[in-house]
């Protein structure tokens, strides 16, 4: 699944019956929004925190394989955003840094840092946030019979949700 044609062309897989179809994985933009006023009658946006970290214990293994921690920081790396959160979100995250021939133990320390860094650059001191619509489906309004093609929605398809008053 990781080398194969779907995954090098980010496309997807349809399977209908006995017939299997790959389709263009991007979501399409149709000019369809929807609008506080117009079609749009209820719109949440649930923010989750489940997967985000923002202090990172980066772990590596010295010589005789046992743990090496950094030594700054009480052995942390803290996100850049960590006092934008009232709570610290952190893991112990175990890296395949190893102490040998050719890294000394503080070559280790330092590769063990800017491994965390690279996982806030990331984004994963970021929460997850999506969007709940509830909508009027216009194509299917007798106002709006003649612009049904125009105002359909089909799966995949991308719809921003503007609603001015929350931004």
């Amino acid at each position: 699944p990781e080398t194969g044609v779907v995954a090098q062309t980010h496309a997807r897989v349809v399977r209908d019956n006995y017939d299997i179809f790959i389709l263009p994985g991007e979501g399409r933009e149709r000019g369809v929004e929807l609008r506080y006023g117009k079609n749009l009658l209820s719109a949440s946006m649930p923010t989750g925190t489940a997967d985000m970290i923002t202090r990172i214990r980066p772990v590596g293994k010295d010589g005789e394989g046992n743990p090496l921690y950094i030594t700054k920081n009480n052995g942390f790396v803290d996100s850049p955003r960590i006092d934008k959160y009232p709570v610290i979100y952190a893991k112990r995250v175990e890296y395949d840094v190893i102490v040998g021939e050719d890294m000394t133990e503080e070559q280790a320390r330092e590769e063990l840092e800017k491994r965390a860094n690279a996982e806030f650059e990331g984004g994963c001191d970021l929460p997850s946030i999506s969007v709940d619509a509830d909508f009027v489906r216009l194509d299917l309004t007798e106002e709006y019979k003649e612009l049904a093609s125009a105002y359909a929605l089909h799966l995949y398809d991308l719809v921003p949700v503007i609603d001015k008053s929350a931004g």
